[in-house]
């Protein structure tokens, strides 16, 4: 009987322990990046391979929808509204970020751009998709899986915006708002910038 006492003892202190091991690498993986923080450079590829830096799209306003298959339809509402709205604006752009994390490891990378290349083509998708094969950016982010999330980066790489949930006008109006201001003060330091050289 003490035997089993014991070794129930060992094994609740064991599991204890475990969690304490474990509980700062999972805390650990958590963002802790906020709005008014600087992102730190990422680089993901689109379907064709190309490659989109952060860094060498500073200058820009860079919009970023994340989400899954569950938030599709919200998805493709975001993804609508911002097209429209900031179609003609050359200081924006606006990509939807691809979390490939439940891709089996034995499907190569090359049938799933084949894929996602076929769906974007038949979706008629209006905005550049990027992969996130690591979960790189979903992690650095803190971007939650079951949700839509928005995030929106100035031109200097800081984060100033981000939504999170279902589209709402309320939502969008927040964000179309500092967008605008953002884009606002960049032109004014633009011209001044133009003005001061002249």
């Amino acid at each position: 009987m003490i035997g089993f006492k014991k070794r129930k003892c060992f094994l609740v202190a064991l599991v204890f322990f475990g969690f304490l091991v474990l509980i700062p690498r999972v805390l650990a993986e958590k963002s802790e990046i906020r709005v008014g923080d600087k992102i730190p450079n990422f680089v993901l590829e689109d379907a064709y391979e190309k490659r989109y830096e952060l860094e060498k799209m500073k200058g820009k306003v860079i919009i970023l929808i994340m989400g899954s298959k569950t938030t599709q339809e919200d998805i493709n509402r975001w993804a609508e509204v911002l097209q429209q709205t900031f179609s003609n604006n050359d200081s924006l752009e606006i990509f939807f970020v691809a979390e490939m994390r439940n891709i089996p490891f034995f499907v190569s990378k090359n049938f799933v751009r084949k894929k996602v290349k076929e769906k974007l083509r038949k979706d008629n998708f209006p905005l550049t998709t990027l992969l996130d094969w690591d979960q790189k950016v979903n992690k650095l982010l803190d971007a939650d899986r079951d949700e839509t999330d928005i995030f929106a980066i100035a031109p200097d790489g800081v984060l100033v915006s981000h939504q999170v949930g279902t589209y709402s006008e309320e939502k969008f109006r927040l964000l179309r708002n500092k967008i605008v201001e953002i884009l606002d003060s960049d032109n004014l330091k633009e011209k001044k910038s133009k003005e001061e050289k002249e």
